[in-house]
């Protein structure tokens, strides 16, 4: 939408930024509210919103859960085809949460979902979890 607006030869102003980011914000968190058929296409208006502004930590917090949630429903389809896979789907989650936890390293539903990643992941071998929290500041 932006490239539209660029491409008429005009920038964008402020509000016109804030209202596309706002409306994609929007519709991302509706599409996923209807689960894997739409799951794909809320990441790629959360995506597209953070290229307008990637302070929100918010929207870093939705996407890691929504890649959280598909890998988990992709986890249930292929569970034994290879172990291996397991770990790779839930890289884009940990990075995701992992880029919200810079952000705001408060927001204790990102922390849960955070560890909880790191936990599936054994991202966290011999460390104290508390060392890794401190590691974004």
């Amino acid at each position: 939408m932006l490239e539209h607006v660029q491409g008429m030869g005009r920038t964008p102003s402020f509000t016109t930024r804030k209202i596309l980011y706002l409306c994609l914000k929007n519709m991302a968190r509706l599409e996923a509210k209807y689960d894997p058929p739409f799951l794909q296409d809320a990441l790629q208006h959360y995506a597209e919103a953070l290229e307008i502004d990637d302070t929100d930590c918010i929207v870093w917090y939705d996407m890691g859960c929504i890649s959280f949630q598909l890998h988990q429903y992709v986890g249930y389809l292929i569970r034994f085809i290879h172990f291996s896979h397991h770990r790779r789907r839930f890289a884009l989650a940990r990075m995701l949460f992992e880029r919200a936890f810079c952000i705001d390293s408060t927001f204790w539903p990102l922390v849960y979902k955070l560890a909880s990643t790191l936990y599936i992941l054994q991202g966290l071998p011999a460390i104290p979890f508390a060392c890794f929290l401190t590691r974004c500041r």
